[in-house]
């Protein structure tokens, strides 16, 4: 017999804009859905998780102020600070190096993106980088490939760099 295969897919998780809320006001469940855009099942984990509501009665009513504070923390839990010779792996959800420390840099008009291959999963992971930074990050990884796209005004840029060389 044929069974299908489940995929190993991950929530999708959303970061909400904690400026959106007045801390002054109070909300019911109904109007966080529609000031967020979620399902109102997603408040209600969230008043099972630790968002603090007024009483216990119906309508539930929540604190602006309580309801920031809760989505400011969720917000911060979710971010990672990668070290230097790290870049951020979106299947993994951690910061790993890339593989055999070989990065590509690919330069717009407006921002600097660092590629790799994450040595765990294999996937693609990349990084914006201050332009600035660009020379520092060439000392940490092996450059395979520098691509240009629309420069305005970035010195040093076209250069390919083999930290490792040997001789």
């Amino acid at each position: 017999m044929y069974t299908k295969k489940k995929k190993n897919v991950k929530k999708f998780r959303r970061k909400f804009n904690p400026r959106k809320i007045r801390s002054k006001q109070t909300y019911s469940v109904s109007e966080i859905t529609n000031l967020l855009g979620i399902h109102p099942n997603t408040v209600r984990v969230w008043l099972r998780n630790g968002l603090e509501k007024i009483d216990n009665r119906m309508p539930w009513l929540i604190f602006g102020q309580d309801l920031k504070d809760f989505i400011s923390e969720r917000n911060k839990r979710r971010k990672f600070q990668c070290k230097a010779e790290e870049i951020f792996c979106f299947k993994c959800q951690k910061p790993r190096q890339p593989k055999g420390d070989f990065i590509s840099i690919k330069i717009d008009r407006f921002r600097i993106k660092l590629a790799g291959i994450c040595t765990v999963c294999g996937t693609k992971m990349s990084k914006s980088i201050s332009p600035n930074k660009v020379d520092f990050y060439k000392n940490i990884f092996c450059v395979e490939v520098v691509h240009e796209e629309d420069l305005i005004e970035c010195a040093n840029t076209s250069v390919t760099v083999n930290k490792k060389q040997k001789g």
